[in-house]
C-alpha cells in the first residue's frame, strides 16, 4: 500500500514486537542464568552489560558491512524480467538471510530449550511428553496478567515507549 497511516502502523507495531522480543530474552537470560546453572545473582548485572555492549557493537558493524554490500553490488533482477531483485539497498536484507540461517544452525546444535519448569529440577515437558504443562504455565502467566495489573502497565509502558522510539528512528 502506497499510505503513510499503514506504514506507521507497521513501524510501531514492529517497535511493540521488538520490545517484546527482548523482554523475553532477558526473562531467559535471568532464568537461565539462577535456576539452570545456579550462577549468583550479583554476576547478572555484567552478564546484560556485556550483552548490551556487544550488542551495540554487532549493529554498528552490521551498518558498516550492510553499506560496503550495498555499494559493492548493484541493484539487479535475478532473472531478466522477473519481479525478483538482489544488490543495491537490498543487499543488506539479502545478506541478513545468510546470518539469520547461520544463527538459527547455532541455536539449533547449540542451546537446550527452556520451558520455565519448577526450579533447578527440569520439568517433564523438556523431553515433549508434558504439552499440558506448558499449558498450564502459559495459564499461570495469563493469571498473573490478570490479577496484578501492575504487570500489565509495566508491559504497556515499555511497549508504548520502544515502539514510540522505532517509529521516531525510522
Amino acid at each position: 500500500f502506497n499510505h503513510y497511516g499503514i506504514l506507521m502502523i507497521g513501524r510501531i507495531t514492529g517497535g511493540v514486537a521488538t520490545s517484546m522480543l527482548y523482554s523475553c530474552f532477558e526473562c531467559w537470560m535471568v532464568r537461565e542464568h539462577q535456576q539452570r546453572h545456579g550462577f549468583p545473582a550479583v554476576l547478572l548485572d555484567y552478564m546484560f552489560g556485556s550483552m548490551y555492549t556487544m550488542m551495540y557493537c554487532v549493529a554498528i558493524a552490521s551498518g558498516l558491512v550492510g553499506q560496503l554490500v550495498t555499494d559493492a553490488v548493484a541493484f539487479h533482477e535475478a532473472t531478466p524480467g522477473s519481479r525478483i531483485y538482489f544488490g543495491g539497498y537490498l543487499g543488506p536484507f539479502d545478506l541478513s538471510i545468510l546470518y539469520l540461517a547461520i544463527g538459527m544452525i547455532a541455536i539449533m546444535l547449540l542451546w537446550e530449550e527452556n520451558y520455565g519448569g519448577p526450579g533447578p529440577q527440569e520439568s517433564s515437558a523438556i523431553d515433549g511428553q508434558d504439552a499440558e504443562g506448558m499449558l498450564q504455565s502459559m495459564s499461570n502467566a495469563l493469571a498473573v496478567l490478570r490479577s496484578d495489573t501492575r504487570a500489565v502497565l509495566v508491559g504497556i509502558v515499555v511497549s508504548a515507549f520502544e515502539g514510540s522510539m522505532f517509529a521516531f528512528v525510522f
